[in-house]
């Protein structure tokens, strides 16, 4: 288990590397919580990988990668949403391109997909667009601008 925990706190302490490089080209007022969240991930990764790896030497041999086809397929999907949406911030602009993953994120993730909770996720959605919206404003937060909001 040290094992995975070493090699996935890799991953992620290389993925908030990127994260915070693509904090510092925002502007001061925008990268302010994407900087902290990024800074804090960093953190927790390295040591989540420094925790594991102390570790590694006492476990008995384990799979590297224990993963079904299934949970490839959910992670591989999840992983092309979170680029997608970090594409098509400068594109659209965040809380459109934001909008749109969450929405989509809700609709591909859904369990019982039926008419009634494409609705309800739709629903939520918008609701979660407009409170961004409403409490960025309140603070004077401005968003990134794209072609649309």
């Amino acid at each position: 288990m040290n094992r995975k925990n070493c090699v996935s706190g890799i991953f992620w302490t290389l993925f908030f590397l990127f994260f915070l490089y693509l904090d510092v080209q925002m502007g001061e007022n925008a990268s302010y919580w994407p900087g902290i969240i990024a800074k804090l991930g960093i953190a927790l990764s390295l040591l989540s990988t420094l925790v594991s790896g102390m570790k590694w030497k006492s476990e008995k041999d384990e799979k590297l990668f224990p993963f079904t086809g299934a949970q490839l397929k959910r992670l591989g999907i999840a992983l092309a949403l979170l680029i997608i949406w970090v594409v098509c911030i400068r594109i659209l602009g965040f809380l459109t391109s934001s909008v749109i993953v969450m929405a989509a994120t809700g609709l591909i993730f859904e369990l019982a997909l039926s008419s009634k909770t494409v609705v309800r996720d739709l629903i939520v959605t918008v609701i979660f667009a407009v409170g961004m919206y409403a409490l960025f404003t309140a603070l004077g937060i401005t968003f990134p601008k794209g072609i649309l909001i």
